[in-house]
């Protein structure tokens, strides 16, 4: 996969579409619900998303945290939003 795989958004409108389709944003939102990236060591930093690559079986998201972009799937993030269960602590 290469950086030239890689749709970046230039149109906040269809990032928030995007977002509302990837159940990223709630449907009701007029702007992107900010997002969090879980590091390694289970801290969360924003995020935010830049881009995406299409794949026939699953999306891979381009996003920036801290200035560094790194890819990851669309289902990964989505779950990186939700509260730490108390077994994971």
């Amino acid at each position: 996969m290469s950086n030239t795989d890689v749709i970046y958004f230039d149109d906040p409108c269809d990032l928030l579409e995007k977002l509302k389709l990837w159940k990223l944003t709630p449907k009701t939102f007029k702007a992107p619900k900010p997002l969090c990236y879980r590091m390694d060591d289970s801290s969360s930093v924003p995020a935010e998303v830049i881009g995406y690559v299409p794949h026939d079986q699953l999306t891979i998201l381009v996003i920036d945290v801290g200035g560094i972009e790194h890819k990851i799937c669309v289902e990964y993030l989505r779950e990186m939003q939700s509260p730490k269960k108390e077994s994971e602590e």
